[in-house]
């Protein structure tokens, strides 16, 4: 699998010290941005509500962020094919890409079971919807943030930049591990930060395996999508949102 993923993956002319970089600069902007609204709206003296305009166009930005970072400390040197953007063998990156989501799943079920009934923690992921303001509007605000937007940013980011970046030095398995704990990290949710960092690994070796970013691509959009229309479906009927 190793040699295999490693004569798949595109050269790249970053490294280590620049993903670093990149990383650290892109954490600490989204970082004041989000302290910058909250703390602008209070000395408006307006209170901060999420809506599905103002929440999807945080995600924006946000994805724009990391965007050009990965640009400003690797792609403009090797050119945007160099994230991976290319052609993949269509049986065998279609076929993966279908086994992340139920993978990903099976996972978030299982951490759950563990902490509800084995350790016997407080457990409650991240309410996801009411941040784009609920109901169809919030729903549809949701799906443009999370199956288009966030998808493409992520995986050119995540893995076409921090994964291959790394794999020079700590090779597919190491690098694979470190983009998905930065990757769980920067959700900015310690209940939920082994499920998404699980979902980056899987994501990490689908890129590694095929050397193309859209089996990732597909497969993180169709988990994102799965998981909004479960909590619209649920909200529909009163029971528990995402």
């Amino acid at each position: 699998m190793t040699m295999k993923a490693e004569a798949r993956l595109p050269a790249v002319a970053w490294g280590a010290s620049e993903v670093l970089k990149g990383t650290a600069v892109a954490g600490v902007v989204i970082v004041a941005l989000a302290v910058g609204v909250r703390l602008g709206s209070q000395w408006a003296g307006v209170q901060w509500r999420a809506s599905p305009l103002t929440t999807t166009l945080f995600v924006l930005v946000q994805d724009l962020v990391l965007v050009a970072a990965l640009w400003g400390f690797g792609v403009r040197r090797g050119g945007w094919r160099s994230l991976g953007l290319r052609r993949f063998e269509a049986p065998l990156g279609c076929g993966l890409a279908a086994g992340v989501l139920p993978a990903s799943y099976t996972f978030n079920i299982a951490y759950a079971i563990v902490v509800i009934v084995i350790l016997r923690l407080p457990y409650k992921p991240q309410a996801v919807l009411p941040l784009f303001g609920g109901g169809l509007a919030g729903f549809v605000a949701a799906l443009i943030a999370g199956v288009v937007i966030a998808p493409l940013a992520e995986e050119a980011f995540f893995r076409g930049f921090v994964f291959a970046g790394l794999r020079p030095r700590l090779g597919v398995v190491g690098a694979a591990l470190l983009s998905a704990a930065v990757f769980g990290a920067v959700h900015l949710s310690l209940s939920t930060f082994l499920p998404v960092a699980f979902l980056g690994l899987l994501l990490a070796m689908l890129y590694a395996a095929t050397g193309s970013l859209y089996p990732g691509i597909i497969a993180h959009a169709c988990n994102n999508g799965f998981g909004l229309l479960l909590a619209y479906l649920l909200e529909l009927h009163g029971l528990a949102a995402m």
